[in-house]
């Protein structure tokens, strides 16, 4: 089993999003039921009830988290658009340091929205990303689930096999 553990987010107008890009970049961009921020990918496990248990005993913020703001990860081979949360609530911060990521490992939060095979337009691109700086464009949902991924050719699917919510 390939797990991680994520909140689920939703994107405001991810339709008006993907169209401002559409002539600057080409990818493969996330489904929208597939929107998720990643806190902690544990990769292959065959034991999921060790993370059920993590997940019992984490701290949920009560409060809406919003995403605001673009950014781009910029790697070798395909570049990552994502979603970003402007500053992590103190209760988010807990969940954190509680998985062992926030303060052992340099952990950028953030929602990917498109995996970039082409850049047509550099200037374009980090122009539309500008557009957004600092905008409110979504929400995390008030909730930690365990995920597995299963990866297809045409791309990957998510199974939810706990969640804890408010």
């Amino acid at each position: 089993m390939r797990l991680f553990i994520a909140s689920k987010a939703t994107i405001d107008e991810y339709t008006r999003i993907k169209e401002r890009f559409e002539r600057s970049i080409d990818g493969r961009w996330v489904e929208e039921k597939n929107l998720h921020l990643t806190w902690y990918f544990i990769g292959e496990s065959e034991t999921p009830d060790r993370y059920i248990r993590v997940i019992d005993t984490l701290p949920i913020p009560e409060k809406e988290t919003p995403l605001s703001g673009l950014g781009i990860f910029e790697r070798r081979k395909n570049h990552i658009l994502y979603a970003s949360i402007p500053r992590l609530s103190d209760e988010w911060k807990d969940t954190l340091e509680k998985l062992q990521i926030y303060s052992n490992r340099k952990f950028t939060p953030h929602v990917t929205l498109c995996r970039i095979k082409k850049i047509y337009d550099k200037k374009m691109l980090y122009d539309s990303i500008r557009h957004y700086s600092g905008k409110r464009i979504g929400k995390i949902a008030n909730g930690i689930s365990l995920i597995e991924s299963h990866l297809h050719k045409n791309g990957v699917e998510y199974e939810t096999i706990y969640e804890k919510v408010i």
